[in-house]
């Protein structure tokens, strides 16, 4: 399931399967906003939300898309119940880590 599936799945749940996600690895503590308040404040979330709006500047195409995920990512984490807190984080850190590694050729082509 790609990252945008996981995503998905997480927000709107499902009745008839279910997902195990592994626990993520390195950062994943919950940072400040940015003054700008462009952040979803999941460091490996806003590394790749940077680099995607990078890519499609220099492509000569509208941020929109990643102005758009970045508001989803961030409503999604801030929806997620207390108690699933934990589990939430591990999976909008797994989305954002395969989104990246998705795009990595992409964003280091453009420089990125």
């Amino acid at each position: 399931m790609g990252a945008l599936g996981l995503i998905v799945f997480f927000v709107f749940g499902s009745t008839t399967s279910t997902t195990t996600v592994p626990e993520a690895k390195g950062p994943t503590r919950i940072t400040d906003a940015t003054a700008a308040g462009s952040s979803i404040g999941i460091p490996e979330c806003d590394e790749f939300i940077a680099r995607w709006r990078c890519f499609l500047g220099k492509t000569g195409v509208s941020t929109k898309p990643a102005d758009d995920m970045e508001e989803i990512w961030k409503k999604s984490y801030d929806n997620i119940p207390e108690s699933s807190k934990k589990m939430g984080l591990n999976t909008l850190v797994g989305a954002c880590k395969q989104s990246t590694s998705d795009m990595e050729a992409q964003f280091s082509g453009e420089g990125c």
